[in-house]
Parts: C-alpha cells; sequence; structure tokens
C-alpha cells in the first residue's frame, strides 16, 4: 500500500498521511480470513470462517478481516485475544443488515503492524462497537454508500501534533441539504481516549460523544471542501481545536456547539437540516479571527459583511436575505450562535 501526502496537507504536525485504501490487499500480501455466516456467534467458531477455520488466537500484526453483508444483521463477536491484532478489517457485500463487531467480555482489539486500516465497501451499515486501540496511524476508507460506526471506545493513538485517525472515504452519502455529496458518513460516537489528531479528507463526519475527537489536545483537521461534519447527538459540546485548510461545512439537524478554536485557511459553512434545525454556536473566543461573509442559497447571493474580534462580534447582512424565524443571528462577546430553518448554505469565508 502506498502513501499519499498532497499539498494542501503540509500542516505542521499533520506528518504524512496514508493513501486512500480502496481495495483489498493484494493476493499473498497478507493472511486474511472471511466471516460468511448471516447470524451472530463467536469468531472462535470456524464453521462461520470461510475453509472452516477461524482466525489464530491473538491475531496477528498483518492479519487482515473480511466480514460480508446482505439481507440479515448479525453481530460477529471476538472472543480470541486481549488483545486481538490486526492489519485490517473490511466490509463488504450488498445488502440491507448491519453488521456489528463486538468484543467478548475480557477481549479487545488491535490494530497494528504497516499501515492499518478499516474499510467499509458495503450498502450497508457497519458498527464497531468493539473498544478498539489504535496502534498505529489508522486510516478509514473505502467506497460503501452506508454508514461506518465507531462506538466503542478508541484507544492507544501515535501521540500529539501527529495523525492518529484518517478518514477518506469516498462512496457517495446524500447530505441533509440536498447539495453537498462527499464519501460515506464516519461516526465516532464513544468516550474516545486515544492521542493524536483526526484528519478527515474525504467523507463525511459525525461526532456523537464529547469526546469522541479523543484526547483534549487532539485536533480536527480538514483537508476538503467536500467534506462535513455533523452532531450525531443533540447538545454535544465539542472542545478540540479545527484546523481547517479546506472550508468547514456543519450540517443539522442536530445542535451542538464547537468551543475550541477554528484555524486554517479555510472557511465554514453552516448547512440547513430542513425544518427544525438547530442553533451551531461557535464559541471560542478566536474563532476565525476577522472575517467576511458570504451568504449563498439556492443559487443567489447575498453579501454583507461581518466584523469580529477577541472581545465582540458584530454582525451587519444587507440586505437580510431571510425573515428572522428562518435564520437568526446572535453575537456576544465572540460568541456566534447561527439557527437555520432552511436547507440553504450560510458561509464564512476568511477575510483577505
Amino acid at each position: 500500500m502506498t502513501r499519499l501526502t498532497p499539498a494542501s496537507w503540509q500542516l505542521a504536525g499533520v506528518g504524512v498521511l496514508a493513501a486512500l485504501l480502496t481495495a483489498t490487499p493484494a493476493s499473498g500480501q497478507a493472511p486474511t480470513d472471511t466471516w460468511i455466516s448471516t447470524t451472530s456467534g463467536n469468531w472462535s467458531d470456524g464453521t462461520r470462517w470461510l475453509g472452516g477455520t477461524p482466525p489464530p488466537f491473538g491475531g496477528g500484526a498483518n492479519r487482515v478481516l473480511h466480514f460480508t453483508v446482505d439481507g440479515s444483521s448479525y453481530t460477529a463477536t471476538n472472543n480470541l485475544g486481549n488483545p486481538f491484532v490486526l492489519n485490517g478489517l473490511m466490509f463488504e457485500g450488498v445488502g440491507t443488515g448491519t453488521v456489528t463487531l463486538a468484543n467478548a467480555a475480557g477481549n479487545s482489539l488491535s490494530l497494528n503492524g504497516a499501515s492499518p486500516f478499516v474499510l467499509q465497501n458495503a450498502t450497508a451499515p457497519a458498527v464497531i462497537s468493539a473498544n478498539l486501540a489504535l496502534a498505529a496511524a489508522t486510516t478509514v476508507g473505502g467506497t460503501g454508500t452506508a454508514p461506518l460506526t465507531f462506538s466503542g471506545v478508541l484507544s492507544g493513538g501515535t501521540g500529539a501534533n501527529t495523525t492518529a485517525l484518517m478518514i477518506n472515504q469516498t462512496g457517495t452519502f446524500p447530505a441533509p441539504d440536498g447539495t453537498v455529496g462527499g464519501g460515506g458518513l464516519v461516526t465516532l460516537s464513544g468516550a474516545n481516549a486515544f492521542a493524536g489528531d483526526v484528519a478527515l479528507v474525504g467523507g463525511n463526519i459525525a461526532l456523537g460523544n464529547a469526546a469522541a475527537v479523543g484526547g483534549a489536545a487532539n485536533r480536527l483537521l480538514i483537508g476538503n471542501s467536500a467534506t462535513t461534519l455533523r452532531f450525531a447527538s443533540a447538545g454535544l459540546t465539542i472542545a478540540n481545536q479545527i484546523v481547517a485548510t479546506g472550508d468547514l461545512s456543519i450540517v443539522g439537524p442536530n445542535v451542538g456547539t464547537l468551543s475550541g478554536a477554528i484555524t486554517g485557511t479555510g472557511g465554514v459553512s453552516i448547512l440547513g437540516g430542513g425544518p427544525g434545525s438547530g442553533a451551531v454556536t461557535l464559541s471560542a473566543a478566536d474563532n476565525l479571527g476577522a472575517y467576511t461573509a458570504r451568504i449563498s442559497y439556492f443559487g443567489n447571493v447575498a453579501t454583507g459583511a461581518v466584523t469580529g474580534g477577541n472581545d465582540v462580534v458584530l454582525y451587519s447582512f444587507q440586505p437580510v436575505p431571510e425573515p428572522p424565524g428562518i435564520l437568526a443571528f446572535g453575537a456576544i462577546a465572540g460568541l456566534i450562535t447561527v439557527t437555520c430553518a432552511r436547507q440553504k448554505s450560510y458561509k464564512w469565508v476568511a477575510a483577505l
């Protein structure tokens, strides 16, 4: 597997990011095990694996496990090690049933070896509820059209100012506003404890826990304007710093607060999720510094001006494109609150 370093990712501390992984590892590159059962069971049951033999106890740093979806939902439970070490997980196939990977009591998973990865290539949702250690920088990729959720605790990591988890999904996942596409949706909903940054290169990310991005020093790096961020649970506050070299698009419908500083050369878009969408609050005093505003909706553009600083933010849109009941702005002591009740885009771009 190769590695890719786009010029746009020359941020301090990002380091070398793994390339998008969308293909099965080359034949002979790693030992593989393929789960063929359509019902729930333990990994130690050889009848559930292609060839009739389960993976070895404890796994191995170059081992890859494949799980196939069809019309049935099932849970495949690791009872083969604490940890069971592996290099990659792949979800494949066409179907509608949800595949869940869990750990039996006293067992855990560890992604290890060279360029570990998780690929969602399936048309059905995949959930990793198992606690998972990131023993090396890990790529989440794939071409699938269904969501991938990490609901267990992610631990380990690569350390401060390095990329512990890179998300680079290319499968099509429809956005709430009907216009912004991009890759599949990856949800981080565990109380994660890993050390290292989360880099969103392709796809869409949903945060379902205040610690979804891991430790307090971890950053969320936005490197592609075709990506989106959303709150998987309402009322969350995410305190991690966000560094955006591409535009950051925040979509509804759940309300939430980004309390960490947002820095970088990208802009910020608030995309309404339809009637009933709540507020998105940017509450760091130094969010974006000084910036200008551009409001775009349904292909039309109305231009105004926003000036701000660390102590106070003023807002002025001339003309105002929406009545207060549809689009409302608030500003006190560096706090910007935007409430959207339409499927429209309200976008801030960095000042020239």
